[in-house]
């Protein structure tokens, strides 16, 4: 039975969807979320295989799918850890990290980043470096609370505690800061649910 559509035609399409998603081709939300589900399911099949998500997501295209309100969740589950750990390399180049890159720091990370966990520590001291002074506290702190999640359980278990307590100690959050307020009782409750007490004991001291 003769294919509805040949090669070529993959080709065109494929490079003209990643044209889309990237955002070097002026597109409604819905034509964007169209290139992007045509990624997502049809083209690994179509190209039998040659082709994955991580030949067209970066951090570019990261960007411009969370600007244009775009849920990359699905997507990200299907990246590899390298290719993340690219995109987080790629995040923290910038000067002043947005609101926005702070949202796509805390969905990338995830327990498939355990086989990189060492370079993945390093980028988020880095961010809460870059951060905490800054007008994003309640994402920031979201980010910490993903790291407690995912380094639960682990040999960096201490190390990414003292990392979030730290940066606690120093946050300035005001009682009316209601946001903010949510997100520090997330990352205590998570270091309490991933982490052993006696590692969130010892790190106590930074709140003397």
């Amino acid at each position: 039975m003769k294919s509805l559509i040949d090669r070529k035609d993959v080709k065109i399409l494929r490079r003209l969807t990643a044209r889309i998603i990237e955002g070097k081709v002026e597109a409604p939300k819905s034509l964007m979320e169209a290139a992007f589900e045509f990624h997502l399911k049809y083209v690994p099949l179509l190209s039998e295989g040659q082709h994955s998500l991580d030949d067209v997501l970066d951090y570019n295209s990261l960007v411009t799918m969370l600007r244009a309100g775009i849920s990359v969740d699905a997507a990200l589950t299907q990246l590899s850890a390298e290719k993340v750990k690219d995109i987080l390399s790629l995040g923290l180049a910038i000067e002043n990290i947005p609101d926005e890159i702070l949202n796509l720091i805390g969905l990338l990370i995830s327990s498939k980043l355990k086989d990189v966990e060492e370079e993945l520590l390093v980028s988020i001291a880095a961010i809460f470096e870059k951060c905490v002074s800054g007008g994003y506290r309640a994402k920031l702190l979201l980010v910490a609370a993903q790291a407690l999640e995912m380094f639960g359980h682990t040999d960096k278990e201490r190390d990414v505690v003292s990392l979030c307590f730290s940066m606690l100690s120093v946050m300035e959050i005001t009682g009316s800061d209601f946001e903010c307020i949510r997100s520090v009782q997330r990352v205590l409750d998570n270091a309490m649910r991933y982490a052993h007490p006696s590692v969130n004991n010892d790190q106590c001291s930074v709140f003397a």
